[in-house]
C-alpha cells in the first residue's frame, strides 16, 4: 500500500515540477474557486435543510411531551370510575328513579327514567367524568319516554 502511495506521490510532483508557474498559478487558483464553491454549497445546503427540518423538529418535541404525559397518566391513574360518578357526578333532579351501586371500576345503575334526559346526562358524564356506558339492557314502559335501563358505567382513560 505505501509502494502505491508513494507511486502515485511521485508521479504528481513529476506532474507538477513540468508545469510553468503560470500553469501552476492557474491550476492554484482553480483549486481554490473549486474548494469555495464546494465549502459554499455544503454551507447552503446545511442551512436549507435546517429550515426544512426545524418545523419537523418541533413537530416531534411536542409528540414528545405528549407522550410522556400520557405516561405519566398511565403511571398514576385518575379514581376509579364508581367513586367519580357517586361522588362528582350524583344521580341528577331529573331522575328520582334512578339506583347507583358502585363496584369497583364500574358503576351498576338501574332504575326508569326519561330516555331522552337520560341520554343527554350519559352526554355529559362522559365529557365531564370520562364515565361510559359499557353494558344496558333498555326496556320500554307503557308510559310513553320512559324506560326501564339495567346498566353499568365504567372509567374510560
Amino acid at each position: 500500500m505505501s509502494a502505491r502511495f508513494a507511486a502515485l506521490r511521485r508521479r504528481l510532483h513529476d506532474a507538477w515540477a513540468v508545469r510553468t508557474p503560470r500553469e501552476r498559478r492557474a491550476l492554484r487558483l482553480a483549486a481554490g474557486v473549486l474548494l469555495a464553491a464546494v465549502w459554499l454549497q455544503l454551507v447552503w445546503h446545511a442551512a436549507e435543510r435546517r429550515q426544512i427540518l426545524e418545523p419537523e423538529v418541533q413537530r416531534l418535541k411536542s409528540r414528545v411531551a405528549l407522550a410522556e404525559a400520557l405516561a405519566a397518566q398511565i403511571a398514576n391513574p385518575p379514581a376509579p370510575a364508581a367513586v367519580a360518578v357517586t361522588a362528582s357526578a350524583p344521580t341528577p333532579p331529573a331522575y328520582p328513579g334512578l339506583d347507583m351501586q358502585p363496584a369497583g371500576m364500574r358503576c351498576r345503575i338501574s332504575g326508569t327514567v326519561s330516555f331522552d334526559a337520560w341520554v343527554g346526562w350519559l352526554g355529559e358524564l362522559q365529557r365531564s367524568q370520562h364515565v361510559v356506558l359499557a353494558s344496558a339492557r333498555i326496556r320500554r314502559t307503557s308510559v310513553p319516554g320512559q324506560v326501564d335501563i339495567e346498566g353499568e358505567l365504567e372509567w374510560a382513560p
